[in-house]
Protein backbone atom coordinates (compact mmCIF):
# COMPACT_ATOMS: atom_id res chain seq x y z
CA UNK A 1 0.00 0.00 0.00
CA UNK A 2 1.61 3.03 -1.38
CA UNK A 3 0.83 6.67 0.98
CA UNK A 4 -0.09 9.20 -1.34
CA UNK A 5 2.28 12.14 -0.99
CA UNK A 6 0.75 15.88 -0.80
CA UNK A 7 3.27 18.45 -2.63
CA UNK A 8 3.27 22.23 -1.86
CA UNK A 9 4.61 25.43 -3.19
CA UNK A 10 7.66 26.68 -0.75
CA UNK A 11 6.69 29.92 0.49
CA UNK A 12 10.14 31.84 0.10
CA UNK A 13 11.06 29.68 -2.92
CA UNK A 14 8.19 28.84 -5.41
CA UNK A 15 10.46 26.62 -8.06
CA UNK A 16 11.06 24.64 -4.71
CA UNK A 17 8.43 22.10 -3.72
CA UNK A 18 8.40 20.20 -0.16
CA UNK A 19 5.99 17.86 2.00
CA UNK A 20 3.27 19.52 3.06
CA UNK A 21 3.63 17.35 6.53
CA UNK A 22 7.05 18.47 6.74
CA UNK A 23 6.59 22.17 6.52
CA UNK A 24 3.54 21.93 8.91
CA UNK A 25 5.91 20.19 11.51
CA UNK A 26 8.33 22.79 10.76
CA UNK A 27 6.47 26.01 11.71
CA UNK A 28 4.93 24.60 14.63
CA UNK A 29 8.13 23.89 15.90
CA UNK A 30 9.28 27.36 14.97
CA UNK A 31 5.93 28.82 16.53
CA UNK A 32 7.04 27.22 19.72
CA UNK A 33 10.77 28.93 19.30
CA UNK A 34 9.44 32.66 19.31
CA UNK A 35 6.99 32.38 22.09
CA UNK A 36 7.40 35.23 24.97
CA UNK A 37 9.55 33.62 28.11
CA UNK A 38 7.57 33.83 31.22
CA UNK A 39 10.64 34.99 32.85
CA UNK A 40 10.69 38.46 35.07
CA UNK A 41 13.81 39.63 33.13
CA UNK A 42 11.76 39.39 29.54
CA UNK A 43 9.01 40.81 30.65
CA UNK A 44 11.14 43.92 31.86
CA UNK A 45 12.34 43.72 27.69
CA UNK A 46 9.03 43.18 26.92
CA UNK A 47 7.51 46.69 28.19
CA UNK A 48 10.40 48.39 26.62
CA UNK A 49 10.17 47.23 23.60
CA UNK A 50 6.12 47.47 23.22
CA UNK A 51 6.59 51.18 23.70
CA UNK A 52 7.72 51.54 20.18
CA UNK A 53 5.26 49.82 18.45
CA UNK A 54 2.66 51.87 20.94
CA UNK A 55 3.88 55.24 20.16
CA UNK A 56 1.20 57.18 18.60
CA UNK A 57 -0.84 55.37 21.79
CA UNK A 58 1.77 57.00 24.70
CA UNK A 59 1.39 60.54 22.84
CA UNK A 60 -2.09 60.28 23.13
CA UNK A 61 -2.35 59.81 26.77
CA UNK A 62 -1.72 62.37 28.88
CA UNK A 63 0.75 62.74 31.71
CA UNK A 64 -1.44 62.97 34.66
CA UNK A 65 -2.81 59.51 33.50
CA UNK A 66 0.20 57.76 33.23
CA UNK A 67 1.90 58.75 36.82
CA UNK A 68 -1.52 57.80 38.16
CA UNK A 69 -1.23 54.67 36.30
CA UNK A 70 2.34 54.04 37.24
CA UNK A 71 1.58 54.59 41.10
CA UNK A 72 -2.04 53.14 41.69
CA UNK A 73 -2.56 50.64 39.03
CA UNK A 74 -2.97 46.90 40.50
CA UNK A 75 -1.41 44.74 37.49
CA UNK A 76 2.13 45.22 37.61
CA UNK A 77 2.24 44.66 33.96
CA UNK A 78 0.70 47.67 33.25
CA UNK A 79 2.60 49.66 35.56
CA UNK A 80 5.78 48.96 34.10
CA UNK A 81 4.37 49.63 30.54
CA UNK A 82 3.26 53.03 31.90
CA UNK A 83 6.74 53.87 33.52
CA UNK A 84 8.35 52.69 30.04
CA UNK A 85 5.93 55.38 28.29
CA UNK A 86 7.26 57.85 30.60
CA UNK A 87 11.32 57.15 29.73
CA UNK A 88 10.14 57.19 26.10
CA UNK A 89 8.31 60.87 26.90
CA UNK A 90 11.66 62.22 29.01
CA UNK A 91 9.27 64.99 30.47
CA UNK A 92 11.32 66.05 33.71
CA UNK A 93 7.82 66.90 35.36
CA UNK A 94 7.35 62.99 35.72
CA UNK A 95 10.36 62.88 37.80
CA UNK A 96 8.27 63.00 41.59
CA UNK A 97 5.77 60.05 40.37
CA UNK A 98 8.49 58.18 39.42
CA UNK A 99 10.51 58.71 42.47
CA UNK A 100 7.39 57.63 44.29
CA UNK A 101 7.32 54.72 42.57
CA UNK A 102 10.80 53.65 42.96
CA UNK A 103 10.69 53.90 46.83
CA UNK A 104 7.54 52.15 47.37
CA UNK A 105 6.10 50.11 44.56
CA UNK A 106 6.23 46.55 45.73
CA UNK A 107 7.52 44.76 42.40
CA UNK A 108 11.51 45.05 41.80
CA UNK A 109 11.12 44.98 37.60
CA UNK A 110 8.49 48.09 38.48
CA UNK A 111 10.92 49.69 40.80
CA UNK A 112 13.90 49.32 37.93
CA UNK A 113 12.16 50.45 35.08
CA UNK A 114 11.38 53.86 36.74
CA UNK A 115 15.18 53.90 37.99
CA UNK A 116 16.02 53.45 34.37
CA UNK A 117 13.10 56.27 33.45
CA UNK A 118 14.68 58.49 35.62
CA UNK A 119 17.99 57.89 33.95
CA UNK A 120 16.82 58.60 30.62
CA UNK A 121 14.32 62.11 31.29
CA UNK A 122 18.61 62.82 32.68
CA UNK A 123 17.02 65.79 35.32
CA UNK A 124 18.76 66.92 37.98
CA UNK A 125 15.94 66.71 40.53
CA UNK A 126 16.34 62.91 39.91
CA UNK A 127 19.82 62.35 41.97
CA UNK A 128 18.61 62.28 45.62
CA UNK A 129 15.58 59.27 45.12
CA UNK A 130 18.41 57.47 42.57
CA UNK A 131 21.11 57.92 45.56
CA UNK A 132 18.57 56.75 47.99
CA UNK A 133 17.77 53.46 45.61
CA UNK A 134 20.98 52.44 45.86
CA UNK A 135 20.18 51.09 49.03
CA UNK A 136 17.01 48.81 47.97
CA UNK A 137 17.13 45.16 48.54
CA UNK A 138 17.29 43.93 44.69
CA UNK A 139 20.52 43.65 42.85
CA UNK A 140 18.81 44.28 39.68
CA UNK A 141 16.87 47.31 40.74
CA UNK A 142 20.71 48.64 42.65
CA UNK A 143 22.38 47.93 39.26
CA UNK A 144 19.77 49.93 37.17
CA UNK A 145 19.94 52.82 39.85
CA UNK A 146 23.69 52.81 39.22
CA UNK A 147 23.20 53.20 35.28
CA UNK A 148 21.13 56.13 35.79
CA UNK A 149 22.90 57.76 37.92
CA UNK A 150 26.17 57.39 35.58
CA UNK A 151 23.58 58.51 32.71
CA UNK A 152 22.83 61.55 34.09
CA UNK A 153 26.27 62.53 35.63
CA UNK A 154 27.09 62.45 31.74
CA UNK A 155 24.38 64.33 30.91
CA UNK A 156 25.04 66.86 33.39
CA UNK A 157 29.12 66.78 33.34
CA UNK A 158 30.98 68.92 30.72
CA UNK A 159 34.52 66.66 31.24
CA UNK A 160 33.34 63.67 29.53
CA UNK A 161 33.48 63.21 25.49
CA UNK A 162 29.90 63.30 24.31
CA UNK A 163 28.79 60.20 22.40
CA UNK A 164 27.10 61.33 19.36
CA UNK A 165 25.62 57.90 18.67
CA UNK A 166 23.07 58.82 21.37
CA UNK A 167 20.09 61.27 20.25
CA UNK A 168 19.57 64.65 21.95
CA UNK A 169 16.86 65.85 24.85
CA UNK A 170 13.50 64.40 23.63
CA UNK A 171 12.55 68.44 23.30
CA UNK A 172 15.71 69.95 22.72
CA UNK A 173 15.74 72.70 19.91
CA UNK A 174 19.18 74.05 20.39
CA UNK A 175 22.70 72.23 20.37
CA UNK A 176 24.59 74.67 22.74
CA UNK A 177 28.97 73.85 22.47
CA UNK A 178 30.73 75.80 25.23
CA UNK A 179 34.23 76.82 24.30
CA UNK A 180 37.01 76.67 27.07
CA UNK A 181 36.31 79.72 29.32
CA UNK A 182 38.97 82.67 28.78
CA UNK A 183 40.07 85.49 30.66
CA UNK A 184 41.81 88.33 30.60
CA UNK A 185 43.45 88.59 34.18
CA UNK A 186 47.07 86.33 34.66
CA UNK A 187 46.67 85.89 37.70
CA UNK A 188 42.94 83.86 37.53
CA UNK A 189 43.60 80.73 38.00
CA UNK A 190 42.50 76.85 36.58
CA UNK A 191 39.95 76.82 39.03
CA UNK A 192 37.52 79.77 38.45
CA UNK A 193 37.54 79.18 34.97
CA UNK A 194 36.37 75.40 35.79
CA UNK A 195 33.71 77.19 37.52
CA UNK A 196 32.45 79.52 35.33
CA UNK A 197 32.17 76.73 32.24
CA UNK A 198 30.23 74.40 35.05
CA UNK A 199 28.39 77.40 35.63
CA UNK A 200 27.24 77.62 32.30
CA UNK A 201 26.43 73.89 32.03
CA UNK A 202 24.48 73.87 34.69
CA UNK A 203 22.01 76.84 34.43
CA UNK A 204 21.45 76.23 30.32
CA UNK A 205 21.29 72.33 30.60
CA UNK A 206 18.57 72.59 33.20
CA UNK A 207 16.32 73.94 30.02
CA UNK A 208 15.08 70.87 28.23
CA UNK A 209 15.19 72.84 24.71
CA UNK A 210 18.64 73.35 25.18
CA UNK A 211 21.07 70.57 24.69
CA UNK A 212 25.05 70.58 25.45
CA UNK A 213 28.32 69.67 24.17
CA UNK A 214 31.94 71.00 24.48
CA UNK A 215 33.26 72.87 21.49
CA UNK A 216 36.25 70.11 20.94
CA UNK A 217 33.33 67.93 20.20
CA UNK A 218 32.64 68.34 16.77
CA UNK A 219 29.35 66.38 15.76
CA UNK A 220 29.47 64.21 12.63
CA UNK A 221 27.25 65.14 9.55
CA UNK A 222 23.96 65.81 9.51
CA UNK A 223 23.23 65.38 12.98
CA UNK A 224 22.00 68.61 13.34
CA UNK A 225 19.87 68.32 10.81
CA UNK A 226 18.67 64.79 11.23
CA UNK A 227 17.29 65.81 15.08
CA UNK A 228 16.15 69.50 13.85
CA UNK A 229 18.58 71.23 15.82
CA UNK A 230 20.11 74.82 15.50
CA UNK A 231 23.47 74.42 16.50
CA UNK A 232 25.47 77.45 18.89
CA UNK A 233 28.76 77.95 19.86
CA UNK A 234 28.94 79.92 23.43
CA UNK A 235 32.99 81.67 24.13
CA UNK A 236 32.40 83.30 27.77
CA UNK A 237 35.42 85.26 29.54
CA UNK A 238 36.13 86.65 32.44
CA UNK A 239 37.21 90.26 32.31
CA UNK A 240 36.97 91.55 36.14
CA UNK A 241 37.32 90.07 38.98
CA UNK A 242 38.11 92.55 41.81
CA UNK A 243 38.34 92.60 45.35
CA UNK A 244 38.53 95.35 48.41
CA UNK A 245 37.72 95.29 52.05
CA UNK A 246 36.33 98.84 53.30
CA UNK A 247 35.03 99.24 56.84
CA UNK A 248 35.11 95.63 57.59
CA UNK A 249 33.59 94.30 54.76
CA UNK A 250 34.74 92.42 52.00
CA UNK A 251 33.59 92.83 48.24
CA UNK A 252 34.31 90.74 45.26
CA UNK A 253 33.04 91.59 41.83
CA UNK A 254 33.05 89.72 38.89
CA UNK A 255 31.89 90.52 35.42
CA UNK A 256 31.30 87.50 32.68
CA UNK A 257 31.32 88.63 28.46
CA UNK A 258 29.57 86.16 26.62
CA UNK A 259 29.61 86.16 22.62
CA UNK A 260 27.54 83.22 21.30
CA UNK A 261 27.43 82.70 17.26
CA UNK A 262 26.25 80.17 14.99
CA UNK A 263 27.16 76.69 14.10
CA UNK A 264 29.43 75.87 11.82
CA UNK A 265 29.11 79.28 9.90
CA UNK A 266 30.39 81.35 13.45
CA UNK A 267 28.49 84.54 12.69
CA UNK A 268 27.95 86.66 16.08
CA UNK A 269 24.07 86.76 16.79
CA UNK A 270 24.47 87.74 20.42
CA UNK A 271 27.17 89.63 22.92
CA UNK A 272 25.71 90.08 26.22
CA UNK A 273 27.40 90.04 29.75
CA UNK A 274 26.67 89.42 33.36
CA UNK A 275 27.52 91.44 36.11
CA UNK A 276 27.71 90.02 39.93
CA UNK A 277 29.02 91.08 43.67
CA UNK A 278 29.45 88.85 46.71
CA UNK A 279 30.41 90.30 50.09
CA UNK A 280 30.68 89.53 53.77
CA UNK A 281 31.74 90.86 56.75
CA UNK A 282 35.12 89.93 58.18
CA UNK A 283 35.10 89.69 62.04
CA UNK A 284 39.18 90.32 62.56
CA UNK A 285 39.81 92.91 59.81
CA UNK A 286 40.96 92.07 56.58
CA UNK A 287 39.49 89.09 55.38
CA UNK A 288 42.03 86.20 55.35
CA UNK A 289 42.79 83.87 51.78
CA UNK A 290 40.16 81.57 52.48
CA UNK A 291 37.28 84.29 52.60
CA UNK A 292 38.75 85.86 49.33
CA UNK A 293 38.64 82.69 47.55
CA UNK A 294 34.95 81.42 48.05
CA UNK A 295 33.83 85.12 47.60
CA UNK A 296 35.14 84.80 44.04
CA UNK A 297 33.63 81.93 43.46
CA UNK A 298 30.07 83.20 44.85
CA UNK A 299 30.81 86.04 42.24
CA UNK A 300 31.79 84.14 39.35
CA UNK A 301 28.70 82.10 40.12
CA UNK A 302 26.41 85.06 40.11
CA UNK A 303 28.15 86.41 36.76
CA UNK A 304 27.73 83.66 35.28
CA UNK A 305 24.31 82.53 36.09
CA UNK A 306 23.04 85.97 34.94
CA UNK A 307 25.05 85.50 31.60
CA UNK A 308 23.20 82.49 31.25
CA UNK A 309 19.93 83.96 31.51
CA UNK A 310 20.46 86.20 28.89
CA UNK A 311 21.71 83.84 26.43
CA UNK A 312 18.01 81.60 27.22
CA UNK A 313 15.92 84.53 27.32
CA UNK A 314 17.61 85.19 23.53
CA UNK A 315 16.72 81.54 22.45
CA UNK A 316 13.56 81.62 23.42
CA UNK A 317 12.92 84.44 21.34
CA UNK A 318 14.32 82.45 18.25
Amino acid sequence: MTTSRRVDYHPTCPTKTVNASAWTTTKAKNVAMIRISRRTHSVFLWAIFSVLAASSTSRASGLADLTAVVLRHDNYKVRLQAAAVLARRRDPRAVPALAQCLRFDEHYLVRAMCASAMGKIADRSAVPALKAALKDHNAFVRKRVKKALAFIAQRLSPNDKRNWHRPPKFHAKYLVFLFPMNTTHRHVNQVYRHRMRDTFWAELGRHQRVDLAMASDHPPNGYLHRYGLRGYVLDAALVRLRSRHHRGKTVVKAKVRVTLTQYPMRKIVMITAGSAAASQHSAGGRADRTLYHQLKLKAIDNAARSASQNVWVFLKKL
